[in-house]
């Protein structure tokens, strides 16, 4: 049912297609198609971070996917709005797809529907330094946030059955690019924030740090160099649910962990505007 204006709720999960709960031959057509785009965020009491990029990225990935965005701007923040209701702290899911696609068609226009889902957030903190492994892989479409997921966390899986956090994924030619959900940041001795660059997903939360912080740059970064000289490098991920996290060791070398860099940076984040949902 609606959530009365104003009104924030406990409630569980959401899952609305277009304002309305989906049904499960709906959920189920997705579930068979996994082609579309989306964008995640984290609202807390309703007001979240780079809410508008985070609409300007739905609707270039949607236009990218499928010739056009999904909606006016106003109608995905009254969906979004909605789902933020829901919880005083919730991570907010909307995906953009164009039901009734088909393999033998996909090239058929079909009206664009949001698929709005919510879930639990995660522990304030960030959590432990993260324990990576890399492995030589580029995402599909790497500049898109799209719902084909299956080898990314494929590697993450990996990452996670060997005892370690995740996978760092490097490109053919050796250079650091991204993580299967979340961009990569180093930081030099100096203070200097290096951003991978290559091809990989333009964050939201990367974005807005790498305009925050003082010192910020986007370059290459083998990865044989980042191993060669660790204790010249602070790493963390970043990501609008975990926001600003540290890197303990990737392939079991251990880099220059300084707490007191990663709590500049998350202290940047903290102080990023927050905009109401």
């Amino acid at each position: 049912m609606p959530v009365p204006d104003g009104a924030i709720v406990r409630a569980t999960d959401l899952t609305e297609l277009d304002g309305r709960a989906a049904s499960a031959e709906e959920l189920r057509a997705l579930a068979l198609l996994p082609y579309g785009s989306f964008t995640t965020l984290l609202s807390e009491d309703g007001r979240t971070t780079g809410l508008d990029r985070h609409l300007e990225r739905l609707a270039s990935d949607s236009t990218a996917l499928f010739g056009r965005p999904p909606a006016s701007a106003d109608r995905l923040r009254d969906l979004l709005r909605r789902a933020a209701r829901t919880a005083p702290r919730v991570v907010v899911r909307a995906t953009v797809l164009a039901p009734g696609t088909s393999l033998a068609e996909p090239e058929a226009d079909r009206p664009l529907s949001l698929l709005v889902t919510t879930r639990a957030a995660p522990p304030r903190g960030g959590g432990a330094p993260l324990r990576l492994s890399t492995v030589r892989f580029q995402r599909e479409l790497p500049e898109i946030k799209h719902v084909g997921l299956t080898a990314a966390l494929h590697h993450r899986r990996q990452a996670r059955r060997s005892g370690l956090d995740d996978a760092l994924f490097v490109s053919g030619s050796g250079h650091v690019l991204e993580g299967p959900t979340w961009n990569v940041g180093l930081c030099s001795a100096a203070g200097e924030v290096v951003w991978p660059s290559g091809p990989r997903l333009t964050g939201v939360t990367m974005s807005l740090l790498h305009e925050a912080v003082g010192a910020s740059r986007h370059a290459p970064v083998p990865w044989t160099e980042l191993r060669a000289h660790p204790a010249g490098w602070t790493a963390f991920v970043t990501s609008a649910t975990a926001g600003v996290r540290p890197v303990a060791s990737i392939d079991g070398v251990r880099l220059d962990t300084r707490p007191e860099q990663v709590d500049a940076l998350q202290r940047a984040h903290d102080a990023l505007p927050r905009d109401t949902v």
